[in-house]
């Protein structure tokens, strides 16, 4: 196996010396077998929405009715593996663990479903009420017990709200979720922006519900620096990583489909190498997005994270069994033997042929 660190000097196509699969064939190439049928439609799309209980990439907790997900290369959620680490120092057996763990639910919604009032917009607290709503409840729930001295009648008050209009997505580049408010962002991405110091001053006209109600149009937003908001929109990664979700929004159409493939064919594959969770490969999908490539093999792995390294070095084999035909490993110097339909135990496709050219020239 070739060292992570000689991966850039196996190109993923010639130099153009002999006829092979070249830069311009290869977007085209991974189209038609992404677009065939026995592609997985799952990996098709560009947010990648994974079942928690998938074979290869499933990324639930292990403990029955856990409802969190599991810690990367884990079994279990964050408490249950402090858990099970603790019941094996006490002699515990796996089934003694998983007969006495109790299931936990998540501190924030994964998946979470519509607001009660506004159907276009994702819940996101315990009584079903998006972002604005949950926020206009908690003020009028202040106000009343403030002015009045006692506690509002929620649905009294649930009775007289009416739906904002739907924002759109968040302009976070990467962030498939919707918008929970006029500034085009969601819940989350709000925190983080305000966590941020407001880069660029973004801020909806003064009393926008109004405005909404009142004229039925778009909020106008105010910047102190709009550029610098734009900026922090495209540089700002996801929120929410630990929810089955792979989001490929802002790549390159080339590297997207790469990844596509990739993660198709280790789905194929699962005992070939390490194993992928979802949180490291959005790392090396991030990591592609912010260095702005058009292939994985033009990402600079000295500004990765050690994470998105350790998948690159399957994704690309994969990829060269794709991109090369027999007689181009020929005059790169490898060969790939599932071209030949064989495997030989303990050991990838690729087979770097250098050293023994070098041991035949001395």
């Amino acid at each position: 196996m070739k060292a992570m660190s000689d991966l850039q000097v196996l190109p993923l196509v010639t130099d153009g010396s002999v006829s092979t699969r070249t830069a311009g064939d290869r977007l085209e190439l991974l189209t038609a077998l992404i677009t065939a049928p026995n592609f997985d439609p799952l990996f098709r799309t560009d947010v990648i929405k994974v079942p928690r209980d998938h074979p290869t990439y499933g990324w639930g907790c292990a403990v029955s009715g856990c409802q969190r997900a599991q810690g990367p290369a884990r079994d279990f959620c964050k408490v249950h593996e402090l858990e099970w680490v603790a019941a094996q120092k006490a002699g515990q057996s796996i089934t003694e663990f998983h007969m006495a763990a109790v299931p936990l639910i998540p501190k924030s919604r994964i998946d979470p479903p519509p607001c009660v009032v506004c159907p276009d917009a994702p819940a996101w607290d315990a009584r079903q009420l998006c972002y604005l709503h949950g926020s206009r409840w908690l003020r009028h729930h202040a106000d009343v017990r403030g002015r009045k001295g006692m506690l509002p009648v929620y649905e009294e008050w649930l009775a007289k709200q009416v739906p904002f209009p739907h924002f759109g997505q968040c302009k976070v580049l990467p962030c498939p979720e919707q918008a929970s408010s006029p500034l085009g962002l969601c819940h989350r991405h709000i925190t983080h922006y305000e966590r941020d110091r407001k880069p660029g001053g973004a801020r909806p006209a003064a009393n926008w519900a109004r405005w909404i109600v009142t004229r039925n149009k778009p909020v106008p937003i105010e910047y102190a620096d709009r550029s610098l908001f734009e900026r922090w929109c495209r540089e700002t990664g996801l929120a929410n990583r630990a929810n089955g979700q792979v989001s490929l929004l802002g790549l390159r159409p080339l590297v997207k489909a790469e990844i596509k493939w990739a993660l198709f064919q280790h789905g194929n594959n699962p005992t070939e190498g390490m194993i992928w969770p979802l949180v490291w490969v959005q790392y090396l999908i991030d990591d592609c997005r912010d260095q702005r490539v058009d292939s994985l093999a033009d990402i600079d792995q000295g500004n990765c994270r050690r994470l998105s390294r350790l998948l690159l070095f399957g994704m690309l084999n994969s990829l060269r069994q794709v991109y090369f035909t027999r007689d181009d490993t020929k005059e790169a110097g490898f060969i790939e033997t599932d071209h030949f339909g064989v495997r030989f135990a303990s050991c990838h496709s690729h087979i770097d042929l250098t050293p023994i050219s070098e041991l035949l020239q001395r």
